[in-house]
């Protein structure tokens, strides 16, 4: 890594200002084994932050898809411990593949 490649940048957080406060805390209790330092972290979080923006720009279903995919999940998770029915108690035709099933739900 060249010293050309390494750009400076320096933040001030105001801590009375509840957002900045927030952002600032996040960057002190960040997981350093993911995120070894302030710049990596920054750097993905404003990476995903526009990334994100221009998929809703460009999709403006994108978030609605999020929240029905995370949904399904939510259903097929509740649907996996729900009470165990004894696999020799149902008829073939009543055991239904998770996969299938999700394929299914998204469908709608």
């Amino acid at each position: 890594m060249a010293k050309q490649d390494i750009k400076p940048l320096c933040l001030r957080f105001d801590l009375a200002n509840e957002e900045e406060r927030k952002a600032y805390d996040y960057l002190q209790n960040r997981d350093r084994s993911k995120y070894s330092s302030y710049a990596a972290l920054v750097s993905r979080a404003v990476n995903d932050f526009y990334e994100r923006k221009a998929r809703l720009e460009n999709d403006p279903y994108f978030e609605t898809r999020e929240k029905e995919d995370a949904f399904v999940e939510r259903i097929l998770s509740a649907l996996q411990y729900a009470t165990p029915v004894s696999p020799a108690s149902m008829d073939e035709e009543e055991n239904v593949d998770d996969q299938v099933l999700l394929g299914f739900l998204k469908s709608f």
